[in-house]
């Protein structure tokens, strides 16, 4: 079976790679790209091409033409600026006969729009932190509770958010403010958990793998303790029915006190993604072997609970 992961520089991309790659029970040629020639997935596989920028007019060419000419059987695609692509150009796959997994461009736009996802979660009774877009704030400034969190609204977080302690440095940062990419949540205190489930391609629900957050660098965390946590469990299984998800699908989730809120929901493959196969579940496999019809063993679902499993660095000599 020959698998194409994109993306292979980035944490997704070199988890799912090694997952595929570690895998002896199918025979499995990883194939991997990137932009750039010293992305670390790029050595871990068994054959790599460099493609060029996902926004580049030619990336969807390029990648169409590597399907054809490697005898692509499943894509894996990694990145959120490229899943878009990926959604919108389904039929082009599906006459290669091959699999993607991607959700819809329905889905993506409003878990990628924070301010949709917001308005869906409301929409459906999800209970999530009071949230504020840049008019209504300062029209309701004095009914807020303070701090709140200042986050980007779209695209890839690449810094942890804003703390506005008062109304003063509120009022103090929309006045001299000229990002309009952003909204406004209450601050939540309390443990935070991510969940990473298994979908089948018509929703059905396979697995659910919640994790609290231990620590985390740039968003994507570094230690994690697993835990069968019953009430995070139902609640995944309500959200993603709701969404009428397929896998990828992450859910992020902050405990205070009594109430869980669900801070995010990101339907990529996760940059912590490695820590579930470290801890037995081969997520990227699962998934080939109940698209492709394969046989499945009930303990290749099992997880043990109450571990905790960390990453770390690894060095590779390429050249």
């Amino acid at each position: 079976m020959n698998v194409l992961v994109t993306s292979a520089g980035a944490a997704p991309g070199y988890s799912l790679i090694n997952g595929l790659s570690c895998e002896k029970g199918l025979d499995i040629n990883v194939i991997a790209t990137d932009r750039d020639k010293y992305a670390p997935g790029l050595y871990m596989a068994d054959k790599y091409f460099i493609l060029p920028e996902i926004n580049s007019p030619s990336y969807l060419t390029e990648i169409l033409k590597l399907c054809k000419t490697e005898k692509i059987d499943a894509v894996f695609p990694i990145l959120e600026e490229e899943l878009p692509l990926f959604a919108n150009n389904k039929e082009k796959f599906d006459k290669l006969n091959l699999k993607v997994f991607v959700n819809n461009n329905e889905l993506l736009a409003t878990c990628f729009d924070k301010e949709l996802l917001a308005k869906f979660c409301m929409d459906n009774s999800i209970l999530i932190p009071i949230t504020y877009n840049l008019k209504n704030i300062i029209e309701r400034i004095d009914d807020i509770s303070f701090p709140v969190l200042c986050k980007k609204k779209a695209g890839r977080r690449e810094k942890d958010p804003m703390f506005i302690k008062n109304k003063n440095d509120l009022l103090s940062f929309v006045e001299t403010n000229v990002d309009k990419n952003i909204f406004f949540q209450e601050f939540i205190s309390g443990d935070e958990y991510t969940v990473e489930m298994i979908l089948t391609s018509d929703g059905a629900i396979l697995q659910c793998i919640p994790r609290k957050r231990i620590a985390t660098k740039a968003g994507v965390c570094t230690k994690a303790l697993f835990i069968k946590d019953r009430e995070i469990i139902n609640l995944s299984e309500d959200i993603a029915k709701k969404l009428m998800a397929v896998s990828p699908l992450n859910l992020q989730f902050i405990r205070n006190c009594n109430d869980l809120f669900l801070i995010d929901v990101n339907p990529k493959f996760p940059g912590g993604g490695g820590l579930t196969i470290t801890n037995g579940v081969n997520v990227p496999v699962l998934l080939l072997k109940k698209a492709f019809n394969m046989p499945i063993d009930n303990s290749e679902f099992y997880f043990d609970d109450n571990s905790v499993v960390i990453r770390y660095w690894e060095n590779i000599k390429v050249v």
